[in-house]
């Protein structure tokens, strides 16, 4: 299995944002790129009564993925605003990490590479004890960490970075998120201190998007932005 499982510094950093621009900038390098988001919670509820994750929905729109592949992509879809153990529970679901495994090894197979998101941060329970931390061990892709460089999150990246290396988990890059037309000594030195203190690279700069569209899963300038965000150079040379 070739990619990257992509996790984040806490929620609503932009894991799904970022996933999804690095899915259109790897795909623009010429590769077939599959995506997982294996548990989404806060799912939409639709007119039909079914759930559908609007982050799935970006993933599968970045990626040119049709709707035969939602199931696939993402297998535990729930509604309850939660961490997926708790949102199961209140829904009579039970998350089988084997079903996960077994559809993502499916997507992997079907593409040159795969980019998992995960829920949450590393230590988001799944279900009981297993942790998202334990689906990016089975799936032993190295990760990207998703962060923004405001206050305090020189904190959040390095606890991140140091509970992934304390579980065995081989960390690739950071990826910066909402990052700043013109960046204060804030920004700058958050990243800074960041580099300094994980001794990772950075690996994207990720500007805000206003034309996206999370809601019918519009990627808007995405596409055209994304490629001028992310240190391709690094990007290939690790996949070789």
């Amino acid at each position: 299995m070739k990619g990257f499982f992509i996790t984040a510094t806490g929620t609503d950093v932009g894991k799904t944002v970022v996933t999804a621009a690095l899915t259109c900038a790897l795909r623009q390098q010429g590769f077939s790129v599959g995506v997982a988001k294996p548990a989404a919670s806060g799912a939409v509820r639709q007119d039909d009564g079914s759930l559908r994750s609007e982050d799935a929905s970006l993933l599968m729109a970045a990626a040119g993925l049709d709707e035969s592949w939602r199931d696939t992509v993402n297998p535990y879809c729930l509604e309850a605003a939660l961490a997926p153990a708790t949102a199961a529970e209140l829904e009579n679901v039970t998350i089988e990490p084997s079903l996960l495994l077994e559809r993502i090894g499916q997507i992997a197979d079907a593409h040159d590479l795969v980019l998992v998101e995960g829920a949450g941060g590393l230590t988001t329970p799944l279900c009981e004890e297993y942790l998202i931390c334990d689906l990016a061990k089975a799936l032993q892709l190295p990760l990207l960490i998703v962060a923004q460089a405001t206050l305090g999150s020189v904190n959040t990246a390095l606890l991140t970075a140091a509970y992934a290396k304390s579980q065995g988990l081989h960390t690739a890059a950071l990826l910066l998120n909402r990052w700043p037309a013109q960046p204060s000594v804030l920004e700058e030195s958050t990243v800074a201190y960041m580099k300094r203190l994980t001794g990772l690279p950075v690996w994207s700069f990720l500007p805000d998007i206003p034309s996206l569209n999370m809601t019918d899963a519009s990627l808007g300038e995405l596409p055209r932005l994304a490629p001028a965000a992310f240190d391709m150079d690094a990007l290939l040379a690790y996949l070789e």
